[in-house]
């Protein structure tokens, strides 16, 4: 699999395969907190995460035309990284996202990301879905907690190589 951002807002992820994330990706938090006139955001109190301090922030829509109702942001205050992030959005349900930091902190690029999210409002594609009324969908539902998580593992970052706006169009085979 490989990402590829080019600020402020560009973001594919070129995979072989069958990759399923949410609709909000790590874009959906860049596109959403660059709009600073698109949200009010309030302090709401401090929480150690892992050891660190930090700051909670949340995030509310000035339009009822948003598909965010509310973004909860944990923001590390000494490194100005979010270490959490959780959006209630109107077509997804709740998405939590975990970020850790390593090598690449200081451009604020995570070494990993968990996304636990909602199985019962995540959209599945149509050729991926299953039928729900099964009675292999009921077994698995039945004992878990209703959430499913994606782990998403970075390494062998290139920054600030420059990229074409090319490769971030749709190619048709």
């Amino acid at each position: 699999m490989k990402v590829i951002y080019k600020k402020p807002d560009k973001f594919k992820v070129k995979a072989v395969g069958i990759l399923v994330l949410p609709k909000q990706n790590a874009n959906f938090l860049f596109s959403t907190l660059r709009d600073t006139t698109s949200y009010t955001a309030v302090k709401t109190g401090e929480e150690l995460i892992n050891g660190v301090k930090t700051q909670i922030i949340n995030v509310i829509p000035t339009k009822d035309t948003a598909d965010l109702i509310l973004g909860k942001f944990w923001i590390d205050d000494a490194h100005g990284l979010v270490l959490k992030s959780q959006l209630t959005t109107k077509s997804q349900g709740t998405i939590l996202i975990e970020n850790t930091y390593g090598s690449m902190s200081q451009y604020a690029l995570p070494d990993k990301m968990l996304f636990t999210i909602e199985t019962q409002k995540f959209k599945l594609p149509k050729a991926l879905a299953l039928d729900l009324g099964s009675s292999l969908a009921k077994q698995g539902t039945a004992t878990g907690d209703g959430k499913g998580r994606i782990t998403l593992t970075f390494s062998n970052y290139v920054v600030n190589k420059g990229i074409s706006n090319e490769e971030f169009t749709e190619q048709q085979n």
